[in-house]
Parts: C-alpha cells; sequence; structure tokens
C-alpha cells in the first residue's frame, strides 16, 4: 500500500526547514502528518473571513 506521508518525507528530507505550516482542510491532514513523521513542529493557518461575509452579518444586525 502507497504511504503518502513517507513519500512526501522523502522528498523534503533534502530541504532544511524548522516548522510545517499549512492551510485549513486537507493542509492540516497532510502538513499534521508530515510533522509528526518529521518531528517537527506544526502550524496551522486559517484563512481570514470573507469580505461578503462580513457584510452580509452586518446587514442582519
Amino acid at each position: 500500500m502507497f504511504s503518502y506521508g513517507r513519500y512526501f518525507c522523502c522528498q523534503l528530507k533534502s530541504i532544511d526547514f524548522d516548522v510545517i505550516a499549512a492551510i485549513e482542510s486537507t493542509g492540516f491532514l497532510f502538513g499534521l502528518m508530515i510533522a509528526n513523521k518529521m518531528n517537527t513542529p506544526f502550524i496551522s493557518i486559517k484563512k481570514q473571513v470573507n469580505y461578503l461575509t462580513k457584510l452580509y452579518n452586518s446587514v442582519m444586525i
């Protein structure tokens, strides 16, 4: 069975980095898996709230 975690870790071994950061959704899954396998800190990044969401919420109040 193919392991994405093992594949990505092999690809990243030659790169020097301190932390792994990932944007929400699928990035959390892959980023956390790779950080865990490489014993590297993980930072989760959330997207900003959409302008239309802010506008809609202010109209509803």
